[in-house]
């Protein structure tokens, strides 16, 4: 997976094919503490994410949205390398851009820019 961040506040965490068929998931290794995480295709409707739920990136632009569920704030995404989540790509062809502000993965509604205290929350 190639990462090129894009520094933004206001959109949430993306993933944009630029190879067709380019697969995705957002999984929970162990046992880190409960998170809970929204998703979208258009960045206007939102639903439910299950961890290692597999999505595909159809087509060359499509994109999915990853942000933390509407008032609720999750703490960290990372206690251990034991417990902790992870972004997995499928397919060492496969092309995803990154951008968006990860820190919505945290809080999408207040967003959280002071991490003081969060020193290895993406760790």
């Amino acid at each position: 997976m190639r990462f090129k961040v894009k520094k933004t506040v206001e959109e949430p965490l993306c993933f944009e094919a630029e190879t067709p068929n380019a697969m995705l998931s957002f999984n929970k290794i162990g046992s880190p503490p409960e998170a809970k995480i929204i998703t979208s295709v258009d960045g206007v409707s939102w639903g439910p994410y299950e961890f290692g739920d597999e999505i595909t990136l159809t087509n060359i632009g499509d994109k999915v949205y990853f942000k933390s569920e509407d008032n609720n704030e999750n703490e960290t995404f990372y206690i251990d390398e034991n417990n902790y989540y992870r972004f997995n790509s499928y397919s060492i062809t496969d092309k995803i851009k990154v951008s968006g502000n990860i820190n919505t993965l945290l809080k999408s509604d207040d967003l959280v820019l002071d991490l003081t205290g969060r020193d290895n929350c993406f760790n």
